[in-house]
């Protein structure tokens, strides 16, 4: 009985090691722009060949930066599990141009 519970647990042993080998092989990240967020539930990221990846969030997954649907996000993703979310920050709005100079004040004639 002894023999046969300990092979039963290195076989569970065995499997669960090659689960978790698997899980990390299989491991990516998606760069593209957010067009659907649920904080704490799900984000769909289109990314530049405009295929749509749907994944969920779950209690572990990591937010860095602010998340906002039309943003640019790197999301590192295992299976179809987010487990960081990295936000870009958004390109600097342009400086509005400078007024141009105004002439200065013609000088009072001489008396």
């Amino acid at each position: 009985m002894k023999k046969l519970l300990t092979l039963s647990l290195a076989v569970i042993f065995v499997v669960s090691m090659f689960s978790m080998a698997i899980a990390a092989a299989k491991a990516k990240s998606i760069s593209g722009e957010v067009v659907k967020y649920e904080a704490g539930k799900t984000i769909v990221v289109k990314d530049k060949a405009g295929k749509s990846h749907t994944l969920g969030i779950t209690k572990t997954t990591k937010v860095e930066g602010e998340v906002a649907v039309g943003g640019k996000v790197k999301v590192e993703v295992v299976g179809l599990k987010a487990t960081v979310i990295k936000a870009e920050a958004a390109a600097p709005a342009p400086a509005p141009e400078a007024p141009a100079p105004s002439a200065p004040a013609p000088a009072e004639p001489a008396k």
